[in-house]
Order: C-alpha cells, then sequence, then structure tokens
C-alpha cells in the first residue's frame, strides 16, 4: 500500500516535536522558562501522536517486521555506545551492564518508547480482534471509561496512578484504541483545516497557561497538564492528526524522510553530543538564558533528524539484505519445525 504524504508529515511533525523537547532542555531566563514550558506542551503530543497513527491505520503483526525493529535498536545502541565510549568530551566508561542493556534493548527498557510499542505490537492482534467484535457504542464507553480512568483522573489531581507518567504500555493501549475508534468510524471524515487549526491553538493555549500557573508554585517547568497521561496531550494529538488527515496529496521527499524516523529517536543523543560538544560547545549549558537559544536547539533538532534518517538508509542499505536473508531462514526453520 501507497504511504500517504500528510500520514507521513505527521509523522515527522510528531518526532520534530520530540527531537526539540529533548534539545531545548530547561533553559533559563524569563523567556526561555516560558518556552520551555510551551515546548513541554506540545512536545509531548509526538509519542501519542505515533501510536494513534498506529491505531488508525490498524497493526498487523509481523515477526519479520518486528524482529527489524530490534535489529535496528540493538545495532544503533551498540554504535552509539562505541562511539560516546571513544569520545572523550563524552566522559563515558559503559559497564557490563550497559552493553547487556545495549544487546537486549527491548528487555532492558533502553528506549521506553520502543519497549512499550514492541509489546503493543505483540498486543496488537488480541485488541484488533476484541475491537473489531464490539459495536460502536461499546467502543465509545470503553475510551470513555480508559479515558477518565488514565487520563482525565491524572490531569484534575495531579496524581499518576500508573506511575509512569504516561510513558508506559497502558498509555499506548489507550492511545492505539482512540487512534483504531478514529480509522474505524472518522476515517473519511472531512473538517475545516482553518477550524481544527482554531480548536487546536486553543487547547495548546490553555494549556500552557495552565502549566505556567503550576511553574508559578512548584517552580517545576514540567507539570502535569502537560505530561504524556495528560487529557489535553492527547486532545491536541487528535486534533493535530485530523488536521493531517484534510490534506491530500503525494510528496516523495516527505515519504523518503518518513521513512526512518524511528531510528532517529534512537540515534538522537549520539548525534546530538558531538554537535553539542564540538561544533556548539556553549549551547551545552542547559540553563541558558540567551534569547537566541531556540534558534540554535532549532538548528540541532533540523541536523539530528537529518543525520538520523541518513544513517539508518546507510545502515539498511549496507546490511539489509543480509538481514532479510537471516530472517527469511529463521522463518523457514520456524515454519518447517510448526509442520513437523
Amino acid at each position: 500500500m501507497e504511504r500517504k504524504s500528510n500520514f507521513e508529515a505527521y509523522r515527522i511533525v510528531c518526532i520534530m516535536l520530540i527531537v526539540i523537547m529533548h534539545t531545548f532542555g530547561s533553559g533559563t531566563g524569563e523567556f526561555n522558562t516560558q518556552l520551555g514550558i510551551f515546548l513541554n506542551v506540545i512536545g509531548n503530543i509526538g509519542v501519542t501522536g505515533f501510536v494513534l497513527l498506529s491505531g488508525y491505520f490498524g497493526i498487523r503483526l509481523k515477526w519479520k517486521k518486528l524482529a527489524k525493529l530490534d535489529i535496528m535498536m540493538i545495532f544503533w545502541s551498540v554504535a552509539g555506545m562505541i562511539l560516546l565510549t571513544l569520545n572523550p568530551m563524552a566522559g563515558y566508561q559503559p559497564s557490563k551492564k550497559d552493553l547487556l542493556g545495549c544487546l537486549i534493548p527491548v528487555s532492558s527498557h533502553r528506549y521506553w518508547f520502543l519497549t512499550a510499542y514492541f509489546f503493543l505490537c505483540i498486543l496488537s492482534p488480541f485488541i484488533n480482534e476484541y475491537l473489531e467484535k464490539i459495536d460502536k457504542k461499546r467502543f465509545q464507553r470503553l475510551i470513555l471509561t480508559a479515558g477518565a480512568l488514565f487520563l482525565l483522573l491524572p490531569t484534575l489531581v495531579g496524581f499518576d496512578q500508573t506511575g509512569d507518567g504516561g510513558k508506559g504500555i497502558v498509555n499506548m493501549i489507550l492511545s492505539y484504541v482512540i487512534g483504531r475508534y478514529i480509522g474505524m468510524y472518522h476515517k473519511d471524515e472531512k473538517c475545516s483545516p482553518a477550524k481544527i487549526g482554531s480548536i487546536l491553538a486553543g487547547v495548546i493555549l490553555v494549556n500552557f497557561f495552565l502549566n505556567v500557573f503550576l511553574y508559578r508554585i512548584s517552580g517545576s517547568t514540567a507539570n502535569y497538564f502537560a505530561r504524556d497521561n495528560s487529557i489535553f496531550t492527547m486532545v491536541q494529538a487528535v486534533l493535530l492528526l485530523f488536521l493531517f488527515k484534510q490534506f491530500e496529496g503525494q510528496s516523495r521527499l516527505i515519504n523518503l524522510l518518513s521513512a526512518n524516523v524511528v531510528a532517529v529517536y534512537v540515534l538522537e543523543d549520539v548525534i546530538k553530543l558531538p554537535i553539542r560538544t564540538e561544533i556548539a560547545p556553549y549551547v551545552m549549558m542547559a540553563d541558558s538564558g540567551m534569547p537566541g537559544y531556540i534558534i540554535w536547539v532549532l538548528l540541532i533538532s533540523v541536523v539530528t533528524f537529518l543525520a538520523g534518517t541518513v544513517l539508518e538508509a546507510v545502515r539498511k542499505k549496507i546490511f539489509g539484505k543480509v538481514e532479510d536473508f537471516v530472517l527469511n531462514q529463521i522463518g523457514n526453520k520456524v515454519a518447517k519445525w510448526k509442520k513437523q
């Protein structure tokens, strides 16, 4: 099936929001503090958006595809550890536990998002089977009940029932279920992009001001209205998905750029370290209060995205055929074993 460029652009925006949020850090000074709060408000749309989109189209479990995801994580985890060890500015000395974590990145929770997504893929046949059997009203009740427990309640009271701030399998399954509902019942729905954009801007502003209010009380720039399990984050991600859904057309460039966005998430820290330490060392100051700090953040984020996509494309070019051959051989042997 040909990839739709509007949804691929949505994936690119999601990963860029994550990278920009991570790159910015906190910052100091009134302007950068407010900007940091704003980036935290929109940055957490990224992961929720990725999973919403997976639900929209529905995950069809393919073990070969899942194995490739694991291989990619192992490859870049080990390569990243080696590069960090060789970089004197990093001051990194890996332990045996670090090495083990690189070799089993899913089990070691090295990348929380991909670990949770990996498990979601394994559970997806059971989730899909249930969601396809229930009627629309029961589907809605499921979303309303789970949303009240795992989104609305943490947003209203600030306490986190799951203990992970929404960065785990519970919120990921809920995001997938909501995305699946949109894909099953609102796939062809047309709305005014201007109307959706206005509502989205309004929700983001309310979320921003609520987090500024909490910042004045707590002194923290990362507050629970902007967490992954905030009702605001979910609504923002859904509205952004509906916004991109309104646009049609194909772009080879967008499809090309989006092909390796998951690798950007894995490679992010490895790519950014030499940029920060060797090219723009003063950007290393997480407490930077200079007004132009955001410009450096955006530049570093764009370079990180492009470098990550290129590196993964090169890895696929070099090892892709070998990877496919090995996985096919394993698949054939498993198939023969099942027939015996």
